[in-house]
């Protein structure tokens, strides 16, 4: 596996059912979680984009987030 980052940016490639999803997750949650730290106060939101090889992978990734983070709907948009 891989990862690259930079002060704005984390991009990670493993093989399949090493954790990616795992991980993307825990992500998300530490940084919503931290919202203060890195979204500005003059912005109400701040988008985190999240971008997947297949829609499967998209799926569950939302579908993890969800349960962790007990999202209701009208929180997130998938384009």
């Amino acid at each position: 596996g891989q990862i690259f980052a930079n002060a704005s940016t984390l991009l990670f490639f493993w093989f399949l059912g090493t954790g990616k999803t795992f991980l993307g997750v825990k992500i998300a949650e530490l940084l919503l979680h931290n919202r203060s730290v890195w979204c500005p106060a003059d912005q109400k939101n701040s988008p985190i984009l999240m971008v997947c090889q297949t829609n499967h992978a998209l799926d569950q990734f939302l579908e993890h987030i969800i349960q962790r983070l007990n999202l209701k709907e009208g929180t997130f948009s998938v384009s």
